[in-house]
């Protein structure tokens, strides 16, 4: 069945409290997609993050990141007084394309007002149903989270050796010595996904599906990695020799390295263990996975960790069709989305029609060499999803505005040469940065993919001002938010027209 979706992340909705969450804005977004004739909200990962806020880089596989737990929600429960919240929000900065977040300065207020929230908090038979159906991680993340404020540092590997190793007195003690830090860190699990069940519950009141986004890696200074080094390629000291990243591509001339540690697939029980309750966890959180780096799992990118690029990496085996199996034996069959971008070799290939998921075809990609790109719309087979772009991408308008003469024709002459990617819909006499975001959006409508994804930005016709991430950059990213003037009646009947003519609503 032919479908269509948004791809918003959550930090990037309204909210007076500087960044995006779980708050009256994400149930306006969910009515604002059922206008719109949308089926899925795309969302990126919801674990709690580093200094760099990359979502992608994860604290903890299981999860859920306090900061989008919503204020207004905790005064409606009685935790919080209006008289907690100050009157000194901190302000986004601003310009015509959309407001960006004060990350720090955001987190600090909200966790302020969680500790206070936390105090009033007296806990109840659902508190304590949900810690028990999340025993096989809720005490370990939070007694590293614990342990981490008392240290002053996520980098365990500094902490002193009798619980850097976990030496069951050393868990003991400090467990009894920090457990005010490791209840209030309970609490902010139960809390966070109690306000994601309402939303989820809420989305699919309105036939609306959500797809998560699971990165492939977690933080080598994070919960999993402390709790569970026996399933990472670790050496006697704990310490990594090798690192994950990628190769040279599209996004990087120099490669990518990414610094998380690398799983030990020769450890096959645990490591799927730990696979397998971390798939459940996220089929908990959202009805659709998107496995980033999905080719990864068939052979991952080995960078040595004292090196500054990915130039001299290699390639190791990874554990293929195994995993999914043990996976469909253990927790059931999914609905899932393939990341496939990047390197793909036939033995990736082969993996990805093994499983049968979809994998992405990405318009952005599809003019930088000929007729025989995979991305090009004739090129597409039903079983694939169709981005214009992904959070790793220029918005489309600033896409094009660092295209070269070359590129711009070839989009011309295709156009020219496949009228039927538009059925008729656009008269194209020019190709220019007024009417490419209309051009690729109804180029992805009207594919033959079964599943397209456009990012909010490309709807609204913003400019590289509203990208979420530049890959290999580590700071300045992970900050667009939506202005609340956004999401209007017009622009729900213009997503809504081009989805039905499509036929996809």
């Amino acid at each position: 069945m032919r479908k269509a979706g948004i791809l918003l992340p959550v930090f990037s909705l309204p909210n007076r409290f500087g960044i995006g969450c779980f708050s009256q804005e994400a149930y306006d977004f969910i009515d604002f997609l059922h206008d719109s004739k949308q089926s899925y909200w795309q969302v990126l990962p919801l674990g709690p993050t580093g200094d760099a806020f990359s979502p992608y880089d994860p604290m903890s596989s299981f999860a859920g990141n306090p900061i989008y737990i919503d204020i207004d929600t905790l005064v409606r429960k009685g935790l919080l007084k209006h008289s907690d919240i100050p009157k000194d929000i901190p302000c986004n900065s601003y310009d015509t394309f959309g407001r960006y977040i004060r990350n720090s300065e955001v987190k600090d207020l909200k966790m302020q007002l969680l500790r206070k929230a936390y105090s009033n908090f007296t806990a109840d038979n659902s508190f304590s149903q949900f810690i028990d159906e999340n025993s096989y991680w809720i005490e370990d993340t939070a007694l590293f989270y614990a342990l981490s404020r008392h240290f002053g540092s996520t980098d365990w590997h500094n902490w002193p050796q009798d619980i850097r190793y976990r030496r069951m007195s050393a868990v003991i003690y400090y467990s009894a010595k920090l457990i005010e830090d490791y209840n209030f860190f309970r609490w902010t699990q139960y809390e966070f996904f109690s306000e994601w069940n309402d939303i989820l519950s809420y989305a699919h009141s309105r036939n609306v599906d959500i797809v998560g986004d699971m990165p492939i890696y977690t933080s080598y200074q994070g919960a999993d990695c402390w709790s569970h080094p026996e399933i990472f390629q670790l050496d006697a000291d704990l310490k990594y020799t090798d690192v994950s990243g990628c190769p040279p591509d599209a996004f990087s001339s120099i490669g990518q390295k990414w610094n998380n540690p690398l799983y030990n697939w020769h450890n096959r029980k645990d490591t799927f263990t730990w696979w397998g309750e971390r798939i459940r966890q996220n089929f908990r959180m959202f009805d659709v996975l998107r496995i980033d780096h999905f080719r990864g799992l068939e052979s991952y990118y080995s960078i040595p960790a004292g090196d500054d690029t990915a130039l001299n990496g290699h390639w190791e085996k990874g554990p293929g069709m195994s995993l999914f199996n043990y996976l469909a034996t253990t927790i059931g069959n999914h609905r899932y989305f393939a990341e496939d971008l990047g390197y793909i070799t036939p033995e990736v290939r082969h993996l990805l029609d093994e499983t049968g998921f979809p994998g992405m075809k990405v318009l952005q990609f599809a003019f930088d060499s000929d007729l025989h790109n995979p991305y090009l719309p004739h090129n597409y087979t039903e079983n694939c999803v169709v981005y214009t772009g992904t959070h790793d991408n220029n918005t489309l308008r600033g896409w094009f505005n660092e295209q070269n003469e070359y590129r711009i024709q070839f989009i011309y002459d295709y156009l020219d040469d496949h009228r039927d990617v538009l059925n008729g819909t656009l008269d194209v006499s020019s190709v220019n940065e007024d009417n490419i975001c209309d051009i690729m959006i109804h180029m992805a409508q009207l594919s033959i993919a079964d599943t397209c994804i456009i990012p909010i930005q490309d709807y609204l016709e913003l400019d590289r001002r509203a990208r979420n991430n530049v890959p290999s950059i580590a700071e300045g990213n992970w900050n667009w938010q939506l202005r609340d003037d956004y999401m209007t009646h017009e622009l729900s009947e213009r997503i809504k027209k081009i989805t039905v003519m499509a036929e996809r609503a």
